[in-house]
């Protein structure tokens, strides 16, 4: 506001809404001035002026709202049995627990998942980089809080030592 003397305030108000961000810069709307008031101390003086110019219009921009996101691959431990094993998928939580967070919009761009046959540990290599959030108004964050992995471990195989005089059907 120029040309206001000291002492003197103003307000007012502007006419708008915007409800989504737009990636990149936060969606904006023109709000057009609808009110304007001119005060002395407590007392409203705007018919005290002339020539204002409410012609400005205001600038209304909605942000993302910041979300961390917590990555963790499924981790399971097998016994031996000769066939491939698989651990696949992960989970995605949100640590602030918002209301506006859907762990359906989280996605991966590589395969989150560990395959072996023999007896050992083989991690799935997630990336934390290949995460991303598809809505817009979430500026996600992720965090790997643990890789996933199948472990297979030996299978315990009892043996039994037979007498020669002892009958094995």
């Amino acid at each position: 506001m120029e040309g206001l003397p000291e002492g003197f305030t103003w307000t007012a108000v502007a006419d708008g809404t915007v409800t989504n961000v737009i990636p990149g810069e936060g969606e904006k709307a023109e709000n057009a001035i609808t009110e304007f008031h001119i005060y002395k101390g407590e007392t409203e003086v705007t018919d005290w002026f002339t020539n204002i110019d409410t012609s400005a219009k205001g600038e209304l921009k909605i942000t993302a709202l910041p979300l961390e996101i917590e990555i963790s691959g499924t981790q399971r431990t097998v016994k031996y049995n000769g066939n491939e094993q698989k651990a696949t998928s992960f989970s995605a939580v949100n640590t602030e627990a918002s209301s506006l967070y859907s762990a359906a919009n989280v996605s991966y761009d590589g395969t989150a998942e560990a395959a072996r046959t023999e007896v050992g540990k083989t991690e799935m290599g997630l990336d934390i980089s290949k995460f991303s959030y598809s809505d817009t108004n979430i500026a996600a964050s992720f965090v790997l809080a643990a890789d996933g992995y199948i472990d297979i471990t030996t299978n315990d195989v009892g043996l039994r030592r037979h007498s020669a005089d002892e009958d094995r059907a």
